[in-house]
């Protein structure tokens, strides 16, 4: 029997994936619906329960511990509390900052592209959100020359992860039109991107940040 744990979000996290797995869609609107009422903001339930649960549940199928119908299910239930926690973020002011966001091709990864993409636009930039399975040469493209921070969120394996690290390092090195650095353009990595990325001479990179 799992003891409780004095964090809320740790016991919602416990209380969260049962239902979630099994795909019972009244459970868990009702566990975010009382999380809300118990005063938890959406921003910390998307950051703190929906991104890690997500997470959790890709490392859960690679595992072999559910079967691809509790994942779909899980992850289109979890994208469905998602459109309800981003419909109440508290909007900031227009910053003027740009920001074009791609990801995996798969449903967990399209998730997290788009909390990423919903937490930007509340945070007052302007965002793109391309999706996944955009060819490079559309990527330069989108970011043309404009100042524009570029996010790729990979949730899949290992193998996936190295060549979005591969795509965004080659696009920072890659100058502009005019053969200049590209000046103010930052990308960003996050999801199975920190794991691989971190500590190596792609972090070290000015403008480069594998965060999440």
């Amino acid at each position: 029997m799992t003891t409780p744990s004095n964090d809320p979000i740790a016991n919602l996290s416990r209380l969260y994936l049962e239902p979630l797995l099994v795909g019972d869609r009244n459970a868990c609107r009702k566990l975010i619906d009382a999380a809300l009422a118990g005063k938890m903001d959406p921003y910390t339930l998307l950051t703190k329960l929906i991104w890690p649960t997500m997470e959790k549940l890709q490392a859960l199928y690679r595992e072999d511990r559910v079967s691809i119908a509790s994942l779909n299910m899980a992850t289109r239930l979890n994208r469905s509390i998602t459109d309800q926690l981003c419909a109440k973020l508290e909007q900031q002011p227009a910053n003027g900052k740009k920001v074009l966001i791609f990801c995996g091709n798969d449903e967990p990864e399209e998730l997290g592209g788009q909390i990423c993409a919903d937490l930007f636009e509340c945070d007052g930039y302007t965002v793109r959100f391309a999706g996944g399975g955009v060819p490079e040469d559309e990527v330069l493209k989108l970011i043309g020359d404009r100042a524009i921070e570029a996010g790729g969120h990979v949730e899949g394996g290992d193998a996936d992860a190295v060549l979005a690290i591969q795509r965004l390092q080659h696009l920072h090195r890659r100058p502009n039109q005019l053969g200049e650095k590209r000046v103010g353009v930052h990308l960003a990595g996050g999801g199975g991107i920190n794991q691989l990325a971190a500590g190596s001479s792609v972090a070290d990179e000015e403008g480069f940040h594998v965060k999440a």
